[in-house]
């Protein structure tokens, strides 16, 4: 049975990277995902949205516009504009399971099931909230399903870019007054996720 791996990344490259080398040591593409805050529209440029659509799918997307170049396995997904949000993007099996189950679903639906669906694969609770929320404050999380012939290889790519610790993260979130993941809660401005990531430090991550 696959293990599942989630990691959250302040840095939307490094996430990128890491999904690039699981798929270079032959995790299949339909095992993979990432979640993009993309409210600067830097990262994920939609370029073509299907009219109509409930679910937001994104038929065509230019990938990787600041450093130039896609990556196969984003190519390949389909990205997913998040019903009821601006700036967040998916794609790959997390999103997948849930549109599969819920087709026009709202943005609280939506969330909130990946939020279970995270709990699900054996992330605690905790975790996953802190994941999420990382993710509306400009971060970006990647999860992939790992058999067991590339766990070793695949923890070693996850470990090799520097992750955020959602222990460390989810008490700095508390200490500002955050109680937990609110999927109704208004989108990050650029501005915004731009002066959240200028204050986190290498202390609230793990290498």
């Amino acid at each position: 049975m696959p293990t599942t791996v989630t990691r959250l990344y302040d840095d939307y490259f490094d996430a990128r990277a890491v999904v690039a080398e699981l798929e270079a040591i032959g995790v299949p593409q339909q095992d993979v995902s990432i979640i993009v805050n993309n409210s600067d529209r830097d990262h994920l440029k939609p370029v073509v949205r299907a009219e109509g659509a409930e679910t937001g799918v994104v038929l065509g997307a230019a990938l990787g516009a600041v450093s130039g170049g896609g990556i196969g396995v984003l190519a390949a997904f389909g990205i997913v504009a998040v019903p009821g949000s601006a700036a967040i993007v998916a794609a790959g099996w997390l999103p997948a399971v849930l549109f599969g189950t819920a087709a026009g679903a709202t943005i609280g639906g939506l969330v909130g099931g990946l939020l279970g669906l995270l709990h699900r694969v054996g992330i605690n609770n905790n975790d996953a909230q802190v994941y999420l929320e990382g993710v509306r404050r400009g971060g970006t999380m990647v999860s992939a399903r790992i058999n067991g012939r590339l766990f070793a290889s695949a923890q070693a790519i996850f470990t090799h870019r520097v992750a955020v610790d959602p222990i460390v993260r989810g008490s700095r979130y508390r200490e500002r007054g955050w109680t937990g993941f609110d999927a109704a809660a208004p989108d990050f401005t650029p501005q915004e996720v731009t002066r959240e990531r200028d204050q986190h430090s290498i202390t609230s991550k793990i290498g």
